[in-house]
């Protein structure tokens, strides 16, 4: 699809992540020395569009990568680029095959889970991934995309459970049995975590705990598994639901409001609205609401749905992201089937529409990811695509050849990217102050 419009640039700006139950809690964790970070360099490749070719598809014109194949449970750095914009890489194989979620990052290492059957969470180098500790055994299988804030690391297992653990050596802290399945990652805010789960009664629930201990904080009542993950912003939580109820909870569990919008994505909270993702008919709506009474105030955008919608499959769940809204200094960035757009938050206006490939619309790109002057993309089939921000021209695009299922994540100028067969690779952004994306939706409240 065309670009209808860049408006207010000029041409220089142009230019310019079972079964089981609880048990003792005691798990083994394994430690490797850290490493000596490599230098980052500071330089951007220069712009590989010029604005009149804003009408090519974003899979065209890529650099192809080769990814090393290291042994099973080891790493191995590799370089790839030319000259000034050579960059630095590695890429990681867990002893298991299975797809991977979104990683997380704090303090120099990568947190990610072993996959659906696992019962692993490993701590990576995020310089040379290279293990740096792997708690085994976890309560149950299938660790979800984990949060981390001030040393605690947080995720649920599949089957039964919620783990807090020291995120620098990997100790537990704490575990609980809190559903038959919790297959939606949790969130960290202030003194609780957050994880929707299946209740006593049959229901669902959205619960908090006290961070350092476990304790119950407060149980509320929600109609279904939580969608990807509870979303904090202020002193308030969101939380869609794959019955497709966005609902509004204060941090004492009291609901101020729910709507049954069928909602296909978490939601991202800009201030007073709600940017957030619905089915209705045949097409999939971006849409935006009033975060005081969640009434509806407009429909921004829409696309062919490709109806991969999880349901009542808790193994879908685990791995479903939707294309959920991306809201950052003003501009909202969506993906939707095979379209990246850029469009004012408030007033709806166009600055700018990519199309990945030519003629498709299926889901192919993951959602947004903004940090620094970039909004990176990745697609199902192996493509990272950087575009400018402001523009939506490209800044450069790689082809890794792997299948890319999780949103990745982005700190201090290196990419993180997890895949369908049990790799997590990353490289060098070339520039440390593309950062702030440090784990799925950005921090541990998912909402940057």
């Amino acid at each position: 699809m065309l670009t209808r419009k860049l408006a207010g640039l000029s041409t220089a700006t142009l230019a310019v992540l079972f079964s089981g139950c609880l048990d003792d809690g005691k798990r083994a964790v394994e430690t490797d020395a850290t490493p000596k970070p490599a230098a980052t360099s500071t330089k951007l490749p220069p712009m590989v569009e010029t604005p009149g070719q804003l009408q090519g598809a974003l899979a065209d014109k890529l650099t192809q990568v080769s990814l090393p194949v290291p042994k099973s449970g080891e790493a191995q750095t590799f370089k790839f680029g030319k000259g000034e914009y050579e960059r630095e890489a590695w890429v990681a194989k867990l002893p298991e095959n299975g797809q991977l979620v979104s990683v997380a990052y704090a303090n120099g290492k990568i947190f990610v889970g072993g996959g659906f059957d696992s019962s692993a969470m490993y701590a990576l180098d995020a310089k040379t991934g290279k293990r740096q500790w792997v708690s085994y055994n976890l309560a149950d299988p299938g660790p979800t995309a984990a949060v981390v804030d001030n040393d605690e690391l947080a995720f649920d297992t599949f089957s039964c459970s919620l783990a807090v653990l020291t995120a620098s050596t990997g100790k537990v802290l704490w575990q609980k049995w809190i559903g038959s399945e919790t297959p939606t990652q949790p969130a960290f805010t202030k003194d609780f975590v957050l994880a929707p789960h299946p209740n006593d009664d049959g229901g669902f629930a959205l619960s908090a705990y006290k961070r350092k201990t476990g304790a119950d904080a407060w149980h509320a009542s929600i109609d279904g598994h939580g969608m990807t993950a509870p979303i904090v912003a202020g002193d308030y939580v969101y939380v869609t639901t794959t019955n497709g109820t966005l609902y509004k909870f204060d941090l004492k569990g009291k609901r101020q409001w729910s709507q049954r919008i069928n909602a296909l994505s978490a939601p991202w909270i800009d201030g007073d609205e709600i940017h957030v993702a619905v089915h209705e008919k045949s097409v999939e709506s971006q849409i935006v609401l009033s975060a005081a009474d969640g009434k509806r105030l407009r429909t921004v955008t829409s696309a062919k749905w490709p109806g991969d919608a999880p349901g009542d499959d808790t193994h879908a769940i685990w791995s479903y992201e939707g294309s959920r809204p991306v809201v950052k200094d003003g501009i909202r960035f969506t993906a939707m089937g095979d379209r990246v757009e850029a469009r004012d938050a408030r007033t709806n206006e166009l600055h700018w529409e990519r199309d990945h490939t030519v003629g498709t619309g299926a889901r192919k790109v993951t959602s947004v990811i903004a940090a620094g002057p970039l909004a990176l993309i990745t697609s199902r089939d192996g493509h990272i695509v950087a575009l400018d921000a402001k523009t939506g021209m490209k800044r450069f695009g790689y082809d890794f050849d792997a299948t890319i299922t999780a949103q990745p994540v982005i700190a201090e100028g290196w990419m993180y990217v997890a895949t369908s067969r049990g790799q997590v690779f990353a490289f060098d952004l070339g520039n440390k102050a593309i950062d702030g994306w440090h784990m799925w939706g950005g921090n541990a409240q998912h909402n940057l």
